[in-house]
């Protein structure tokens, strides 16, 4: 009877460790994950977004998360390039929105942005530019790829 209830009180344990925030099986079944395809000046970038469904505000915005590895200096792209800015296309339309500048590392070679969108599908760009407010999106695309959120989980 006692090796029951050490046993009913360890596995308790292990299941409240598997639900804590952002782990177990829940918390895959809650996000959404893309991998975006590398520019033709880029075929080593690898990057990805991610947007934890249960992670919305009030006004029912998602919270993507883009990271991206593999990145050479912006520099090395193209002259007077400088930055690396994420542009966000909604589907249905031609106007890529200016959403940030990523957060570069050139030491890792690597970037991330976390965003708020309202939009359920979009098209996701990551491009050189030579100032991080650009108006219109530049034509060195570094990553780009499809996003599409299942707002009913």
């Amino acid at each position: 009877m006692k090796t029951t209830m050490i046993t009913l009180i360890g596995a308790s344990f292990l299941m409240l460790a598997g639900c804590a925030p952002g782990t177990g099986p829940l918390a895959r079944a809650h996000t959404s994950i893309s991998s975006l395809d590398a520019g033709p000046q880029t075929p080593a970038a690898k990057a990805e977004v991610s947007v934890d469904q249960r992670r919305r505000d009030a006004a029912g915005n998602s919270q993507v998360s883009l990271e991206v590895n593999h990145l050479p200096p912006p520099s090395a792209l193209g002259d007077n390039l400088n930055t690396f800015v994420v542009w966000i296309t909604p589907r249905g339309t031609d106007q890529a929105i200016n959403v940030g500048q990523l957060n570069y590392n050139p030491q890792q070679r690597d970037g991330n942005l976390e965003i708020t969108t309202p939009y359920n599908n979009f098209t996701i760009a990551v491009t050189a530019e030579s100032a991080p407010t650009p108006i219109d999106r530049g034509e060195v695309v570094v990553v780009s790829g499809e996003v599409a959120l299942d707002r009913h989980r």
